[in-house]
């Protein structure tokens, strides 16, 4: 009963790592096309929402970049005047600073 037991867990947790690597090797997937799509974006509106997906993308693994690219965003929008956009990059530069850490600087971006 034991060794059975045994067998079961070990096929779980291989399972669920074979899950996580598959799930980060898509979100990887993702981040790659559209950093392809980005140099040749042009600066409208569809590039902040470029930007926004990028930022939410790289959030949990390397924040720091999502703060640039939330950064870029809110840059963009407020010069197009897409609040909308603005709106989202703001959120995406909260939810970047959350994930850093930075609760304090989060609520500001989440109001």
């Amino acid at each position: 009963m034991k060794n059975s037991n045994l067998i079961l867990i070990v096929i779980i947790i291989v399972f669920s790592l074979n899950q996580q690597i598959f799930s980060q090797r898509q979100g990887q997937a993702k981040i790659d096309s559209l950093l392809s799509v980005l140099p040749k974006a042009k600066e409208d509106t569809n590039k902040v929402n470029l930007l926004i997906q990028l930022s939410n993308n790289k959030s949990d693994a390397k924040p720091d970049e999502a703060i640039k690219y939330a950064q870029t965003a809110i840059d963009l929008a407020s010069k197009l005047n897409f609040e909308r956009g603005l709106a989202y990059s703001l959120k995406s530069f909260g939810l970047a600073y959350y994930v850093h850490g930075k609760y304090i600087e989060a609520l500001n971006y989440f109001h």
